[in-house]
């Protein structure tokens, strides 16, 4: 009975010694990035943007899974040149509040389009999306349509992995892990971490991730939003595979720009015919390879993200 009892309390020591490590540690991620930008109310949460510049369309950038607005960084002071932008953090990511949860992509999408509301209520809006960002920019768009005024797909996710048992397996691996480590605070952290690094490993000559964005995509926040972001996979891809056939009607731009380099990745070609496929979104699509980059292409190549997107406005407001 001595023996079981050490151990029940060696276990609760230990597990409110993580726990005050944990805050200490957000506590000191706080002061260190503290919010640079603004905060918006949705209905008694806040959410974290920035924007600049002017213009009678407003482009909006949106981050992909376990990346928050900090990954635009080399994009938004190219764009604010000549457009008015916004980035964001989504709910539970970089400097916003947790949202409910699941992170379903139709949460994700109503707590962005509020925050439109709130700050560019009378713009029609370009909306850009980096990997599963792209995902969620689509379905946007599906769901206001007379609002769009064009769409840039940036080295996108496809719904059509779902169909690559190779590429699908490395989301259902990743869900499984986080899941598992979801009650252990350093666990969670330590498998948060090793995914992004993973993912965000530098590919021919790309920048280091914003020391901020890992911050806080480590933080108990950060570490639920992105697990349930991941844990919704296969139900936002079967959402938006339900929207294809109407997305080929749509009426505005479309540029989808793809990276060129692969590495060593096993599943190359498998992705480059994806977005092939995506290129296909509408019988006008503009299809560009940035030639240099991996899939971090705002942090590798912000020049051809910013053309990209020039090209969509001119062709959403002709001069």
């Amino acid at each position: 009975m001595r023996s079981i009892a050490g151990v029940l309390g060696l276990a609760a020591a230990t597990a409110t010694g993580l726990a005050l490590w944990e805050r200490l540690a957000v506590q000191r991620d706080h002061r260190r990035y503290p919010h640079p930008s603004q905060l918006i109310d949705i209905g008694g949460r806040s959410l974290h943007y920035e924007e600049a510049g002017e213009g009678p369309v407003t482009v909006v950038l949106e981050a992909g899974l376990a990346s928050d607005s900090t990954s635009w960084d080399r994009v938004f002071p190219l764009l604010s040149r000549t457009a008015h932008v916004i980035r964001y953090d989504r709910a539970g990511m970089g400097w916003s509040e947790a949202g409910p949860l699941p992170r379903t992509s139709t949460r994700i999408n109503e707590d962005l389009w509020d925050l439109l509301q709130g700050v560019a209520p009378d713009h029609r809006y370009l909306l850009v999306g980096h990997s599963r960002g792209g995902i969620w920019q689509r379905l946007l768009a599906a769901h206001h349509p007379e609002a769009i005024a064009g769409l840039v797909l940036v080295d996108s996710s496809s719904e059509y992995e779902l169909d690559d048992p190779g590429l699908y397996a490395s989301h259902r691996r990743l869900s499984l892990a986080l899941n598992s480590a979801s009650s252990v605070p350093v666990a969670r952290r330590l498998v948060t971490l090793a995914a992004h690094l993973r993912a965000s490993r530098l590919e021919s000559g790309e920048v280091p991730t914003p020391p901020a964005l890992v911050a806080n995509l480590i933080s108990p926040k950060g570490a639920a939003a992105f697990a349930s972001e991941v844990d919704q996979t296969a139900a936002t891809y079967t959402t938006v595979k339900a929207i294809r056939d109407a997305e080929r009607g749509f009426p505005w731009p479309v540029v989808v720009l793809s990276r060129g380099y692969h590495g060593r990745s096993a599943t190359a070609d498998a992705e480059a015919r994806l977005q092939h496929r995506l290129a296909e979104l509408t019988p006008d699509t503009l299809h560009v390879v940035a030639p240099h980059s991996g899939h971090f292409i705002p942090m590798s190549s912000p020049e051809l993200v910013a053309e990209a997107v020039d090209s969509a406005l001119r062709a959403a407001v002709p001069t």
